[in-house]
């Protein structure tokens, strides 16, 4: 990362990441390559952001293992052996290739109108913005491919539309442009809140495989597509205050594809003093009424082809969030409702559920400290009212204990943490749509996966050494899977290194 500012209104900025990993499992390789630019100015009148970011991601696909035996009882598998390295491994796919890429351009701008103010502390004249005009410009573009040159991984689908093999190729990209005016928070004392409104234009294109038939049935789906929507918004936000902030946000379809689309977003914090230190109170409610995405309703591939109808989505979701610096507590609690909701079922094939599903939360952080002993926890609590539509653990537990010292110039930082959730029915994974999907088939969880590691810094270079998942074979069990058929990594150690040249 480079960031650096050319004067004191202007500044630019890069950024450039390459994630490279052969996998500890056969067909499991995967590479990334990001990087983006960025800018602003800042001035007294006329303000900009702005960034570019590019992104390329390229993943091979095993559909997971194929006998959950090789990792819970290997010697059931192996004619009374219990040694196998993890590329021997049988695996469901030999050839398929996952790879998603794409960019995006946002900028903002706007222009501050007020009045010049006398500072008689400064002996200067400020300027005092009282309103403002706006525009942002938001610019994206995602493809997906999809590629398997095996003609024998088929049998890993339930259907087989086009050829042996496969390319599917999926494109969109979408254009927002809004354009408001606000009023600024706090250019007189009586003005404790600032104002804003818009309009948004969105217009988005979607290409696709072409499938007018397939199998004799007219699927009725064309390979390109263009829809426009027309939103009206607004935001009413208090963002200065020791004791009292809020913020309201707003966005409905006025017109268009997404007509009738609600979104909306409130906050309240309340601060007060609390032993010498500052208490924070935070209540948060969303609420949303949206059409579900053009490729859930409309989508052609080579082993999946669907066209819905679905309703829209309505989501209701409320809590708060209370953090005390003084005895280094969090507690937080949420309830959401959800109305119509869509999920991948078993088969990979999006389902909507009609009724209403449920789900509460509420997390306890809490960290210790003595001397230079540290102890920081979160625990989880979540309940589904449908599992079947939402399958979710019902407690999850991180748990770190560490060392924080230094010797002379050297600070260090020892420790083991730990992750554990209760035993809940797995997701599945469908590598042709790159989606989670709900089934029945297996179980995860009641499994602890444990780290060992320690963190040096010396003045600006940081080094660490690590041994993941340490307990494996030692204690805690076999199932150590995170999805259906994908099991965690085994043992490994690793290292790594980092480098601030900030001056």
């Amino acid at each position: 990362r480079l960031s650096g500012n050319i004067n004191k209104r202007a500044q630019v900025g890069a950024w450039l990441s390459y994630l490279y990993s052969r996998g500890m499992f056969e067909n499991q390789s995967g590479k990334h390559f990001n990087w983006g630019l960025n800018g602003s100015y800042l001035g007294e009148r006329y303000q900009m952001m702005a960034m570019f970011n590019n992104w390329s991601a390229v993943n091979f696909e095993n559909g997971g293992i194929e006998n959950d035996l090789y990792i819970t009882d290997p010697a059931a598998v192996q004619g009374g052996s219990s040694s196998i390295g993890t590329k021997q491994i049988p695996v469901n796919l030999d050839a398929a290739q996952s790879q998603v890429r794409g960019h995006q351009f946002w900028m903002t701008n706007r222009y501050r109108m007020g009045f010049e103010e006398w500072n008689e502390r400064d002996s200067v004249m400020n300027f005092v913005p009282v309103s403002q005009v706006f525009w942002t410009f938001d610019f994206r573009m995602d493809e997906h491919r999809f590629t398997d040159n095996s003609a024998s991984d088929n049998a890993f689908f339930k259907d087989t539309y086009f050829t042996n093999t496969t390319f599917d190729q999926t494109k969109q990209w979408t254009m927002r442009n809004a354009l408001g005016i606000g009023l600024v928070e706090g250019f007189r004392s009586w003005v404790k809140a600032g104002l804003s409104a818009y309009a948004m234009h969105e217009v988005g294109k979607y290409t696709q495989t072409p499938a007018d038939t397939i199998q004799g049935v007219n699927t009725g789906i064309e390979p390109k597509a263009t829809e426009h929507s027309l939103f009206i918004g607004g935001r009413l936000a208090k963002d200065r205050g020791k004791i009292i902030r809020y913020a309201a946000d707003a966005r409905v379809g006025m017109a268009g594809a997404k007509a009738g689309e609600i979104y909306a977003h409130g906050t309240f914090d309340l601060r007060f003093r609390l032993a010498n230190d500052t208490t924070q109170l935070r209540a948060y409610v969303d609420f949303s009424n949206r059409k579900p995405s053009y490729f859930l309703r409309n989508y052609v591939s080579n082993h999946f082809i669907w066209k819905n109808d679905f309703g829209k989505t309505r989501r209701l979701r409320f809590g708060g969030i209370l953090t005390i610096p003084q005895t280094r507590t969090t507690i937080s609690a949420g309830l959401e409702n959800a109305q119509n909701l869509i999920y991948f079922n078993a088969d990979g094939v999006p389902e909507q559920h009609g009724g209403n599903v449920q789900v509460f939360s509420a997390t306890l952080e809490q960290d210790l400290k003595f001397g230079i002993f540290n102890w920081q926890n979160r625990v989880t609590y979540q309940k589904s009212s449908n599992q079947h539509v939402i399958p979710l653990p019902e407690l999850t537990v991180y748990s770190n204990m560490f060392l924080l010292f230094r010797v002379a110039t050297l600070r260090a930082q020892i420790g083991v943490d730990c992750t554990y959730m209760t035993r809940y029915s797995a997701l599945g994974y469908n590598p042709a749509i790159m989606s989670f999907t709900n089934q029945w088939a297996g179980l995860v969880g009641n499994y602890p996966m444990m780290d060992v590691y320690a963190n040096l810094k010396l003045k600006k270079v940081k080094f660490y050494v690590l041994c993941s998942h340490v307990n494996q074979g030692l204690f805690g069990g076999t199932n150590y899977f995170s999805a259906l058929h994908y099991p965690m990594n085994p043992r490994r150690f690793l290292f790594g290194l980092c480098v601030d040249f900030a001056n």
